[in-house]
């Protein structure tokens, strides 16, 4: 299945990475780990699937973007469009 870590950084040998705390927090990998884990086969995966985030010089206000997007999260929970999604599709 999928699994997604971030990149802090590298050197020659070693990718440097945040994991959840239950994986380890933050771990160091040897590259050709890392590119073997990229590779992986299997339901749900994402064969070499990589974002850069590049953080705005003026970002938005948090709290402009949070509050909408926990109130529009919470009514498509509890206003599902079909059954099987939201609170229906778990009960």
């Amino acid at each position: 299945g999928g699994h997604i870590v971030a990149m802090t950084g590298y050197d020659d040998h070693d990718a440097h990475l945040v994991d959840t705390d239950q994986q380890g927090g933050a771990v160091t990998t040897s590259r050709t780990s890392l590119a073997r884990a990229r590779a992986a086969r299997g339901p749900m995966s994402a064969r070499h699937r990589s974002f850069t985030l590049t953080v705005p010089s003026d970002p938005p206000d948090p709290h402009e973007r949070i509050t909408p997007a926990i109130t529009a999260c919470a009514d498509a929970f509890l206003h599902p469009p079909i059954a099987n999604l939201g609170h229906r599709g778990i009960a």
